[in-house]
């Protein structure tokens, strides 16, 4: 019961130094001293094992403050940071968090506002990862210095990867193995997808990471939830767009592809160019690899299914790399260009 007790006084004084760190007005610090005194005296009787097991429940925020309930409790604690050696950056607040990739400390969420915060406190991270799950309105692009994620579009300068590092500290950066960022987006049609396929990020790395000591992957898909009559022209906008951006990455001496399935609706490029792998994909939505109900599953296979061979039988890949090449399949026409998809 004592113990008990003793848990409940801790919860309660971290979430009181919680809301004190935001409202308490530090002119008046010296009244609180003598029940500071008596809450140092409390912590300094908890064992250290029960102290270790309290802050694995706690967020990144969480923990800082309870390691400020005291000195001893931060002797306990403060060597865990440097533990930690990679970091998730999410749009979604739930999934901005700190892990070990050995397993020596618990899971930590934290706030992407305190993103510069936890690369200074854990100065052992070597692997960052980027993922956006909510991208909002693709042409937003705002003209002020971005804050936060959400205030980042695909299509503003130097895009997300250009973001993430104006956010890490370069002690940071020279100890970075990999990083990697994921955009994954679906609309419920083509025409809320289709304009030309992203190029900031790919910029970014071709121009500033290509040469860098650390590995960058990205990959960025656009999918469409349903098949619609006039996306055989919107598609060919975003394929002929898919296309002069690989002309002009080649000029850089990376190495390129560009494939796409019209049998299933599918397009892909890829860019290397040294430490740097990035690639752009459209494809719809596919119930059969998504899982869904099997029944919905299989009646949903047959309509895409239906609906692709109205569009096109035929598929073809071509490759760039330093100069422009193409390669078509067999039994396809010569005359055959990359804009065309639809088969008319």
């Amino acid at each position: 019961m004592m113990m008990d007790d003793t848990l409940c006084a801790i919860c309660m004084d971290i979430e009181r130094q919680n809301v004190t760190s935001e409202l308490m007005d530090f002119n008046v610090e010296s009244n609180l001293e003598p029940e500071i005194s008596m809450d140092c005296a409390l912590y300094d009787c908890i064992p250290p094992e029960l102290v270790v097991n309290i802050d694995s429940y706690l967020s990144f925020e969480d923990s800082l403050h309870f390691q400020e309930c005291s000195n001893y409790i931060k002797c306990a604690l403060c060597s865990n940071w440097c533990k930690y050696d990679k970091i998730q950056i999410s749009d979604d607040p739930l999934d901005c968090y700190i892990i070990s990739t050995k397993g020596r400390v618990p899971k930590r969420n934290f706030l992407e506002t305190n993103l510069n915060t936890v690369f200074i406190t854990c100065n052992k991270i070597v692997e960052v990862m980027m993922i956006m799950k909510d991208v909002g309105s693709l042409q937003r692009c705002n003209a002020d210095v971005p804050q936060s994620l959400k205030d980042i579009s695909l299509y503003q300068a130097n895009g997300y990867l250009g973001y993430l590092f104006s956010k890490t500290p370069q002690q940071v950066v020279a100890q970075l193995k990999t990083v990697s960022l994921h955009v994954d987006i679906m609309r419920d049609n083509l025409r809320q997808l289709c304009f030309p396929c992203p190029t900031q990020d790919l910029l970014y790395s071709i121009h500033h990471l290509a040469d860098s000591h650390f590995e960058t992957f990205t990959q960025i898909s656009f999918c469409s939830a349903t098949i619609q009559p006039e996306d055989c022209h919107l598609r060919n906008m975003l394929l002929n767009s898919m296309e002069m951006t690989l002309k002009n990455i080649a000029k850089y001496c990376a190495k390129t592809d560009f494939t796409v399935d019209a049998a299933e609706g599918y397009a892909d490029m890829t860019v290397e160019k040294g430490k740097v792998e990035y690639s752009f994909a459209f494809f719809y939505y596919n119930p059969h690899i998504c899982g869904t109900d099997p029944q919905s599953t299989m009646e949903g296979m047959d309509q895409i299914d239906e609906q692709l061979r109205k569009i096109s039988s035929s598929s073809y890949t071509t490759s760039l790399g330093g100069c422009f090449k193409k390669r078509k399949r067999p039994g396809l026409p010569p005359d055959l260009s990359v804009a065309i998809i639809c088969g008319e």
